[in-house]
């Protein structure tokens, strides 16, 4: 079952981006066209929006 918070971002236009933190978990950014990005759960929940992290 594909990641809702994955498919809202890239169902908006944007760019999604699969990163690894230092503990190698990873997690979903999405990129905006002005260069800001967000969390992916964090877009999907309103809790950041494009131009505001």
């Amino acid at each position: 079952m594909p990641n809702p918070a994955s498919q809202y971002c890239e169902e908006q236009g944007y760019t999604l981006e699969i990163r690894t933190d230092d503990s190698g978990a990873q997690y979903g950014v999405c990129i905006f066209p002005d260069g800001s990005e967000c969390e992916e759960w964090a877009y999907y929940l309103g809790n950041c929006e494009p131009g505001k992290p």
